[in-house]
């Protein structure tokens, strides 16, 4: 399927759920246009305080990138863009290459 006849046909919806105070639920939804019927989702499950820990290590002059919450939500939405590109084989798009945008994949 071409990036264009998939965005056509079908929007994501990316949400973040704080199921407790330990726990952040991050999901992405494909929807189908004509109806706004889910046909697919992928959620991915954060454990806050490491997470958090692993941020925070990250900030060391050591660490060969600094990571913060907002680049780890954009990182967590390529790799579920990733999973949707790969499971319908949308050509030539690839998310996870940070160079490509991606915010016209999600509609709020």
């Amino acid at each position: 399927m071409k990036f264009d006849d998939f965005k056509n046909k079908f929007y994501c919806v990316f949400s973040i759920e704080e199921t407790n105070e330990n726990t952040l639920i991050v999901n992405t939804k494909v929807k189908r246009r004509n109806d706004n019927v889910v046909i697919d989702q992928v959620y991915t499950k954060i454990d806050i305080q490491s997470t958090n820990q692993w941020i925070n290590d990250s900030q060391s002059i050591i660490s060969i990138s600094e990571w913060n919450w907002e680049k780890l939500i954009e990182q967590t939405k390529r790799i579920q863009l990733d999973y949707f590109a790969q499971r319908a084989l949308i050509e030539d798009y690839y998310p996870l290459n940070s160079e490509d945008e991606i915010e016209d994949m999600y509609q709020n």
